[in-house]
């Protein structure tokens, strides 16, 4: 019987720039950064503790495109207050 979401997969262009953000602006816990063969393995923690990420090298060309009943992602997140967190972020 499944229980719950053990990892989130994102893929990333550039890993690096991703683990800066991931976790100097949100505030996830950098839990493994190891190699996975001739990749790179990258795992975060949420700041609740509750979801690991796991930041994918995006492969082949092109950007994916969102289905439309998506707005951008198909990962959600959630925050105390939206408004202070979006102008935190674009500051």
């Amino acid at each position: 019987m499944l229980q719950g979401v053990s990892k989130v997969f994102i893929q990333v262009e550039d890993q690096e720039r991703a683990l800066e953000f991931w976790t100097q602006m949100l505030g996830f816990e950098l839990l493994q950064d190891a190699a996975y063969g001739e990749r790179r393995w990258i795992e975060l923690r949420t700041p609740d503790g509750a979801v690991i990420v796991v930041l994918g090298l995006r492969e082949g060309e092109g950007q994916p495109v969102a289905p439309e009943t998506v707005p951008t992602s198909n990962v959600a997140f959630y925050c105390n207050d939206l408004e202070a967190s979006y102008k935190e972020l674009v500051s």
